[in-house]
């Protein structure tokens, strides 16, 4: 189960920093503007990563790819270890961990799903991809927590620790995967040229792009990006606080897990689809404007679990309709689309974010809408 095990490290690693990374900028000096705007060039990094990694992952070494991405996450959390008031010292972790991140994405959740395929064949059993997304959710947000609470008690010795606890995890990540076979199906003789290289990238874009239910996975990151930028300045930004984004992190991660649970014991049908929309943006508006700490914390779980839901779901037909040595590809063609559209959003979610808050948090939400339309009208054309 080591495939378990490094998305546990990854995620745990990501726990240690993710609820307290803007405030601990912010409290270093750095403006929210500033900080949306180093945020975005992550997402640039990543947009610009994204497919020639998960091409190589597919058709060259997974296990490269993936220490290589590592490894340079690594090399983000010293940049912000050294000196995070330093905008340009900010910006070169950003681009650093960009590039691990566009390792991690698709690939990360491909090689469980391998993992989970090859274990079930040994044992004679199946279970839909629609499930082990679920499992692997499950396991991500309760990682996600334990690493919250780890992140909470360096972050109350000294805020730059939180990146100190993050490397530890990544580092751990790094042995587990020197210690895998490498995931990579082969093809050919395994050598990997510009020429293949570009034309196994357009494949893998027109792939991803004629499967509506990417689009759908598209709509929905970008339809939460708002308040999953600004939740924790909605509970507040200084010190005191900082307990308060704890607890917001493990209703994130709870409502997570949740959904992983829930979806393994509930078929999706349009109907029940249609309702974890309504019910994600309905919290989400409810989570921007209630004003109390508790009710906003118990809206904000409400909503991830209902977005994890059903992003569960379109992310299991995803699966279903794309080779099993695309997936990677694929997914990452989903989060490239993603990723670029929120590269574009963040900075003016960020500057809406400076005067109007609760506002810029939940401006996002009409993409939700998408979605919604796309079950009504596959849902006639079935019919």
């Amino acid at each position: 189960m080591l495939a378990k095990r490094y998305n546990t490290l990854v995620y745990f690693g990501q726990g240690c920093f993710l609820a307290y990374y803007v405030i601990a900028f912010r409290q270093a000096g750095l403006s929210l503007a500033l900080i949306a705007v180093a945020n975005s060039l992550f997402d640039v990094m990543s947009v610009i990563c994204e497919l020639p990694t998960s091409v190589l992952f597919d058709k060259w070494s997974g296990k490269k790819i993936m220490v290589f991405g590592a490894a340079a996450r690594l090399a983000g959390f010293v940049c912000f270890l050294i000196d995070s008031s330093n905008f340009w010292v900010v910006v070169a972790g950003e681009l650093l961990t960009g590039f691990g991140s566009s390792t991690e994405t698709g690939a990360a959740s491909a090689l469980y799903v391998a993992e989970q395929e090859e274990r079930e064949r040994k044992n004679g059993t199946s279970s839909q991809t629609e499930t082990k997304l679920a499992e692997l959710g499950e396991a991500i947000g309760l990682s996600v927590i334990a690493g919250g609470a780890v992140g909470a008690v360096l972050y109350a010795v000294a805020p730059s620790l939180i990146w100190v606890g993050a490397g530890a995890a990544y580092m751990l990540a790094i042995v587990t995967l020197l210690r895998m076979p490498d995931m990579t199906v082969s093809h050919g003789d395994g050598s990997a040229t510009l020429h293949t290289l570009f034309n196994d990238m357009w494949r893998s874009v027109t792939a991803g792009i004629r499967v509506p239910e990417c689009w759908m996975v598209v709509a929905l990151d970008v339809g939460a990006m708002s308040t999953a930028m600004l939740w924790p300045l909605l509970l507040g930004n200084d010190y005191s606080t900082m307990w308060l984004q704890l607890i917001g992190l493990i209703a994130m991660n709870g409502g997570t897990a949740l959904a992983g649970r829930l979806g393994r014991r509930f078929v999706s049908t349009p109907t029940r689809l249609t309702g974890y929309l309504l019910a994600d943006a309905t919290c989400i508006a409810i989570t921007a404007w209630i004003g109390n700490d508790a009710l906003m914390i118990v809206a904000f779980f409400a909503s991830v679990c209902a977005h994890g839901m059903a992003m569960n779901v379109f992310c299991g037909k995803v699966y279903a309709r794309v080779n099993p040595d695309e997936r990677a590809s694929v997914m990452s063609v989903v989060s490239l689309l993603a990723t670029l559209c929120i590269a574009i959003l963040q900075p003016l979610v960020g500057l809406l974010g400076q005067s109007h808050l609760q506002l810029a948090a939940m401006c996002t939400i009409p993409v939700f809408l998408v979605p919604m339309v796309y079950i009504l009208i596959n849902g006639k054309s079935r019919s």
